[in-house]
């Protein structure tokens, strides 16, 4: 029975990890294979590729809110459970909480983010370690470049020096 399985405002999950196993449980309960969900997704107009599928209900991270849209409903879910569970992933995406005994989260609030906070920085502070080491490369190198000494038995006296090399005459 495919609607046996609770609503996510019925469990209120405390973390991303139990989020996922909620959705473990909806696919083992709907009976469909990956590749069943995927083709079901398409007949939905949704593009969730059964590898993907695997990949997210594998791991203890919260799913692309795309992904949980397009699995419950491709599960055959109600339109109103299929945004109860998106509500719930965004919910955890923004780090809120429920309180002891209450239904309505608590936490940071907003408009919902695409990333989660966290992953944001991770992201911008991978790319500005680029950025760092390619900037502190060139600049070194420029450095040796420049403090590097040719001796004076190497070059001929009919040579121009360097700065005269760089600038021609006018």
């Amino acid at each position: 029975m495919a609607n046996s399985v609770r609503t996510p405002e019925e469990w209120q999950s405390v973390s991303s990890r139990e989020f996922v196993e909620r959705l473990r449980e909806v696919k083992d309960r709907s009976g469909f294979a990956y590749r069943e969900l995927e083709r079901r997704a398409a007949e939905n107009g949704d593009v969730l590729p059964h590898s993907t599928l695997a990949s997210a209900l594998k791991r203890e991270s919260l799913p692309r809110r795309e992904v949980v849209e397009s699995f419950v409903r491709a599960c055959g879910r109600d339109p109103e459970e299929v945004d109860a569970w998106v509500r719930e992933r965004d919910r955890l995406a923004r780090g809120e909480q429920y309180p002891q005994g209450s239904a309505e989260p608590r936490g940071h609030g907003g408009a919902v983010e695409s990333v989660a906070p966290d992953r944001q920085r991770r992201v911008v502070g991978w790319r500005g370690s680029l950025v760092g080491v390619v900037i502190g490369t060139a600049v070194t190198s420029f450095g040796w470049w420049l403090a590097s000494d040719v001796p004076d038995s190497a070059v001929p006296d009919s040579a121009p020096s360097r700065c005269e090399a760089s600038f021609p005459a006018s």
